[in-house]
């Protein structure tokens, strides 16, 4: 239910520290259920290094043979394949492994992005304000759950990742998920 407007916002964050869903942010089963990072990516390049190591491998061997210095290419494009390699699923393992940090807030305002013509695609974002007064859009991916958000909801938000490194919620540096409290 929304925040009604009687309520001052020092008074909505105590409620929702006392409210039983911030009294459960610490337990193993509620921090579980915070989503984790797709390790698709690194899988899809991880195929990539295999199969450009052994197509590389046969390509370069047979233009150093033939006398050729196009042997470069090949080889080139094997290393940087491993080097794309290796960043993907470290970025990804520091975000899943990262501390979960939860903190109350209040959702300030949503909106939905619309880009393309024929081929278009929405990009949703949620903007929450914190109890110190900080605010931050975080862009939504599961558009289910920016459905079910409305402005001025108070709740918990569950973010994993770092603030300088950049779920529901998932862009590249972070992995979020908000959990609705009632204010009566």
């Amino acid at each position: 239910m929304p925040v009604t407007h009687t309520l001052n916002k020092a008074e909505i964050f105590r409620r929702i520290r006392e409210s039983p869903q911030y009294a459960e942010r610490e337990k193993k089963p509620r921090r579980n259920r915070v989503p984790q990072t797709d390790s698709m990516p690194a899988v899809v390049v991880g195929v990539y290094v295999v199969i450009a190591g052994g197509v590389g491998f046969v390509v370069t061997r047979n233009l150093f043979q033939t006398g050729g210095a196009w042997g470069f290419v090949p080889l080139i494009a094997v290393i940087l394949g491993v080097v794309i390699y290796l960043f993907f699923p470290g970025k990804s393992d520091r975000i899943s492994g990262g501390q979960i940090k939860v903190e109350p807030v209040i959702v300030i305002g949503k909106r939905a992005e619309v880009r393309g013509g024929r081929y278009a695609s929405t990009n949703y974002y949620v903007a929450f304000e914190f109890e110190s007064g900080k605010r931050r859009e975080l862009a939504v991916y599961e558009g289910g759950l920016f459905g079910r958000i409305s402005e001025e909801d108070a709740g918990v938000l569950y973010l994993r990742g770092s603030d300088e490194v950049g779920a529901a919620f998932l862009r590249g540096n972070y992995v979020a998920d908000f959990e609705r409290v009632q204010i009566e």
